[in-house]
């Protein structure tokens, strides 16, 4: 049997990684960005986040369908 213990130690920065800066939203999109981290609508919408906004979010590696490609996600905004 194999047990998980939670530890402090930050993820490798290959896959999460913590973004700062203006956020950029495309007039008419629900969704944003922060640099080249895609921000989903659902935490646009939780935090209130206007184009030109100051942000910082935690992102993580994520395969996007749509595109078939990787790229970073936005999971939290900090």
């Amino acid at each position: 049997m194999r047990s998980l213990e939670p530890t402090k130690q930050m993820p490798p920065e290959d896959l999460f990684r913590i973004v700062s800066g203006p956020v950029k939203r495309p007039q008419g999109q629900a969704a944003g960005w922060v640099a080249d981290v895609y921000i989903p609508p659902r935490l646009i919408d939780a935090s209130g986040l206007k184009a030109g906004d100051a942000a910082a979010a935690a992102a993580t590696w994520s395969f996007d369908p749509k595109k078939k490609q990787f790229g970073w996600k936005a999971i939290k905004i900090i």
